[in-house]
């Protein structure tokens, strides 16, 4: 998944268009509409079917690349990361304000990424829980590794050192579902020496 966090208009078309393959392509089809234009005659002439058959065949070419690149603005645009803008403790939990989620919306989950340096560390799940009036949403904690949990309680981590994506790798899926394993293991224990 691409990590580019500006979402616009312009680094949507400089992405697309800044290929080795768009270039390549381009000089190709000059090269062959000049060789054309310089070795064909000006006497030559199309018949009225073959006419009818390069225009359909343009417009449908014209219709299919103006389609892709409407189809792939709207993913692109939803496939980037959420923007984390502060962290409020509020009734004994963390509070995260997401600028943007993406595709996500109220009860959709995400993966909070913390960066050091020039890498992305896993450090947990959030689940947005309210989307507010002006445009920002809610989320809290579903599950924070307890290293990084304490340096945002000791507010030591800064809300722009993180990331969240709306698609969850399977390492922290794993490691969220072994931490709740193990939790309601040590709930039966504890109900099970009580009675």
């Amino acid at each position: 998944m691409s990590r580019i966090t500006n979402r616009s208009v312009s680094s949507y078309l400089e992405h697309m268009l800044k290929t080795p393959v768009t270039t390549w392509w381009a000089v190709a089809t000059g090269m062959v509409g000049i060789i054309g234009f310089v070795l064909l005659a000006p006497t030559v002439s199309i018949g009225r079917v073959y006419l009818i058959v390069i225009i359909f065949i343009c417009s449908l070419c014209l219709f299919i690349g103006i389609s892709v690149l409407f189809k792939g603005w709207s993913l692109w645009r939803i496939s980037g990361a959420a923007r984390i803008k502060e962290i409020v403790r509020a009734d004994g939990e963390q509070v995260f304000v997401i600028e943007e989620t993406g595709n996500s919306k109220v009860g959709g989950v995400l993966e909070i990424f913390r960066i050091r340096e020039a890498i992305e560390i896993p450090i947990g799940l959030l689940e947005i829980t309210h989307e507010r009036e002006d445009g920002f949403f809610q989320a809290k904690a579903l599950w924070l590794m307890p290293i990084h949990l304490r340096d945002i309680e000791k507010r030591e981590l800064s809300p722009e050192s993180l990331l969240a994506y709306p698609v969850t790798s399977r390492n922290t899926l794993e490691r969220y579902i072994e931490q709740q394993a193990e939790i309601r293991i040590q709930d039966v224990m504890k109900r099970g020496k009580s009675q």
